[in-house]
């Protein structure tokens, strides 16, 4: 950061020679590629100088990071001969994969674009126009087929999300599913600002004060309205209004419970025949199942995601049974050598969406 007060300037290719140095180092010493918290405690499982070296480790990769994204610098951008060699596309690209993150985060945000605050057309799921958008901040964030490493996007807003921290877009998002969880009849500004408050105010903390989005709560959380109300406060106003038309339709009087088949099905014509539910209801299956491993089960989802899914999806049905679907699915493991269960471990102290 002193470099860049004092008008030095390191090129995108020196940023990401450093970056990928360090983080191969930290890889080397601590066999996994996630950043992680401050808080991370846990006796025995390092040693005093581990804890250190992976304090300094996250610290500078993270003060890399918003150096980069404070001079707007595309780094690590996507390169077939060096990305998509790190990970196995044929499981991102894999049609049950993908229809599992477009029915989480429809769900999730109730069909809105979190970063508008817009609803999603349902014409992008026709002509292909929807995006699954890596939002960490890591360097090999492109090899995650996790759903709570993405969220979903269109292929015209999707170039939006790479000026904004991995911290601030988390805060946002937490910040909108916890104004959607409210246990009320409408959601107002109020209630958007108040949650908004709670989650940039630790962004903030994290990050000691200073971020490029903003230095004060305030300035976070106008930073987010200022993009919602992007079009205007009318349009602001019709979204928010569209938000509260789908939280009182389709929350079951009965049951007090969202019918998020009845909302997938009304709002993006997606029934139990449609390709992505009937996907997503499939890899769901698979997921479930006991002859699937732990380590596997966590390339693809957390156990805080696979608990929402099963909201979505109580009693799932597969249309496909043969053993061999799930040696399809999950035979390959990335090629970096790394311990899944160890990562696991560790992301469950990291703060998550």
């Amino acid at each position: 950061m002193d470099n860049l007060r004092k008008g030095r300037f390191f090129s995108p290719e020196t940023m990401e020679a450093i970056m990928s140095t360090v983080q191969q180092k930290l890889q080397e010493d601590f066999g996994y590629l996630y950043l992680l918290s401050n808080d991370i405690l846990q006796d025995g499982l390092m040693t005093d100088y581990e804890y250190q070296l992976l304090d300094l480790y996250s610290n500078f990769l993270s003060k890399a990071g918003s150096y980069a994204n404070q001079r707007g610098l595309n780094l690590f951008a996507p390169d077939e001969s060096t990305i998509l060699n790190q990970y196995d596309s044929e499981k991102w690209e894999d049609e049950r994969v993908k229809g599992y993150g477009i029915v989480f985060h429809l769900c999730q945000f109730l069909g809105f674009d979190p970063l508008f605050f817009e609803p999603l057309d349902k014409g992008i799921f026709k002509n292909r126009g929807w995006l699954r958008h890596h939002f960490r901040d890591w360097i090999y964030r492109k090899t995650s087929s996790r759903v709570s490493d993405t969220l979903l996007t269109d292929n015209k807003k999707h170039s939006a999300y790479e000026q904004y921290n991995e911290g601030f877009i988390v805060a946002l998002m937490n910040g909108l599913i916890e104004a959607i969880q409210l246990k009320k009849d409408e959601i107002t500004p109020t209630d958007l600002k108040n949650s908004l408050e709670k989650h940039m105010e630790k962004y903030l903390s994290d990050q000691g004060g200073t971020t490029p989005e903003g230095n004060s709560v305030g300035e976070l959380v106008n930073k987010v309205f200022g993009i919602w109300k992007g079009n205007g406060d009318a349009d602001f106003k019709d979204h928010l209004d569209k938000l509260n038309e789908i939280r009182a339709k389709y929350l079951s009087k009965k049951t007090g419970r969202f019918e998020y088949s009845i909302f997938l099905e009304g709002e993006y014509d997606m029934d139990s025949k449609s390709r992505f539910v009937k996907n997503a209801r499939d890899f769901h299956t698979l997921l479930r199942n006991d002859q699937v491993s732990g380590s596997a089960r966590d390339l693809y989802i957390t156990q805080l995601d696979f608990d929402y899914m099963q909201r979505i999806f109580p009693a799932a049905g597969s249309t496909q049974s043969r053993i061999t679907d799930f040696i399809f699915i999950f035979s390959t493991v990335p090629s970096r050598n790394i311990n899944v269960e160890w990562v696991n471990y560790l992301e469950k102290q990291v703060w998550k969406i």
